[in-house]
């Protein structure tokens, strides 16, 4: 899609029972944001015109290949003036960034860029590009008062596709339940907010992928393993590098998850990080965070942030206590 900022999920997750739904569930899918979206939910009414409507929000006010889109003026210098959806993934980015010492850094835009992730790309990356572009990355020199971004600098560009998403599933999941819902599984891209039960009266089974390169759910080389949540609303995401890589004129293969401290694609020991928490806001951005951290400092974010994840390292899995309990 021209105007979307995510094209294939990282990790798919895979939900396991929602067929054969009464007459109260509703399906609503489709595709958004360059990924498809299955969202299934026990309501009084088809509600489907008011899910498009909030995806169609989040698209106008943080999609960074919408060059109409509130971030992309914002980026352009062309306004400085914020919106509740940018305040949203504002302060999740902040917390964040704070917790992880800067490996979460939404001002990362100008590298994604450099390493060809972005809109733009060049040819050759060397030393003194990423340290050129580094001048304008830092997202704890940048601040809202009053309604208005103060950027590091004007060539300090945005993206906040490491949160949108879940933010954006959050936003879905919080109209829901405006409108009376309490038994619903939303899933935008493989992030998912889950609540009460599935249509067949049981908890929500969700897979989570290995981490191969083929996108084919119905493979049973592409299952790890199957979390059930509910009746508690649970929210998860997850992030991994190996559906999304760049190849260079050497040879040299590296993922799409850069170090914003450094301006490198960070390469860790962890192949993918799955993370419950709270909002699946919140956990999209601890996701990446893990991938850029690793392992060891990865659990200690996730711990220190009150969640919990399954991070699939190369020699193994790092799983938290609750999230333990979860797996299928």
């Amino acid at each position: 899609m021209k105007h979307s900022f995510f094209i294939l999920p990282l990790i798919s997750v895979f939900f396991l029972t929602f067929a054969s739904c009464s007459q109260k569930y509703f399906i609503s899918d489709g595709v958004t944001w360059g990924t498809t979206y299955h969202i299934v939910y026990n309501a009084h009414e088809d509600l489907s015109d008011s899910i498009r409507f909030e995806m169609s929000a989040i698209d106008s006010d943080l999609s960074m290949f919408n060059p109409n889109s509130l971030i992309s003026a914002i980026n352009e210098n062309s306004c400085d003036s914020v919106s509740s959806s940018i305040l949203g993934v504002w302060e999740i980015s902040e917390t964040v960034y704070k917790l992880s010492g800067g490996a979460f850094d939404p001002t990362v835009a100008p590298l994604t860029d450099l390493w060809g992730f972005g809109r733009d790309s060049v040819a050759d990356v060397t030393k003194q590009t990423v340290d050129s572009v580094l001048a304008f990355v830092g997202f704890g020199e940048c601040l809202i008062s009053n309604g208005h971004v103060e950027k590091k600098s004007p060539q300090t560009r945005f993206d906040f596709s490491a949160v949108a998403k879940g933010y954006g599933v959050d936003r879905v999941a919080d109209m829901l339940r405006r409108n009376g819902c309490s038994d619903f599984m939303v899933e935008i891209g493989g992030e998912i907010v889950a609540q009460g039960l599935n249509p067949k009266g049981k908890p929500w089974r969700i897979q989570i992928d290995a981490p191969v390169e083929t996108a084919d759910v119905s493979s049973l080389h592409s299952r790890f393993c199957v979390v059930e949540i509910g009746p508690d609303a649970a929210a998860i995401a997850s992030s991994g590098n190996y559906r999304n890589f760049k190849v260079d004129s050497k040879g040299n293969v590296y993922g799409h998850t850069l170090d914003p401290r450094i301006g490198y694609p960070v390469q860790t020991d962890v192949l993918s990080a799955t993370v419950m928490a709270p909002t699946c806001g919140f956990a999209d951005a601890l996701a990446t965070a893990c991938m850029v951290l690793g392992a060891d400092a990865g659990l200690d974010l996730v711990e220190q942030a009150g969640a919990e994840c399954l991070l699939i390292t190369a020699d193994g899995t790092r799983v938290s206590p609750r999230f333990s309990n979860l797996l299928q």
